[in-house]
């Protein structure tokens, strides 16, 4: 049957397993859990990809923040060496 050969062959082993525990599984019933999955499985890479993309973000500016702080407290130091002179 088609809908057999769709659990053998399917490349992912977590749908597979999903596939093979479903009770009373049909064609219809294969083909919406492999799109929800597919679905499932796009949605979280793009989730982790913002994640990253958020996370480095934050990096750049807490960097640029460090540096901007970094700097005015060299000039703060700057003009209290010179108030010595």
């Amino acid at each position: 049957m088609i809908r057999d050969q769709i659990v053998e062959h399917t490349a992912n082993a977590k749908i597979r397993e999903h596939l093979l525990l479903e009770d009373k599984l049909t064609l219809k019933k294969a083909l919406t859990i492999l799109a929800q999955m597919e679905s499932a499985v796009a949605e979280a890479k793009a989730v982790a990809t913002s994640a990253v993309t958020a996370e480095a973000m934050v990096g750049m500016v807490r960097s640029t923040f460090f540096e901007v702080e970094g700097s005015k407290n060299t000039h703060k130091n700057m003009h209290r060496d010179s108030d010595r002179l």
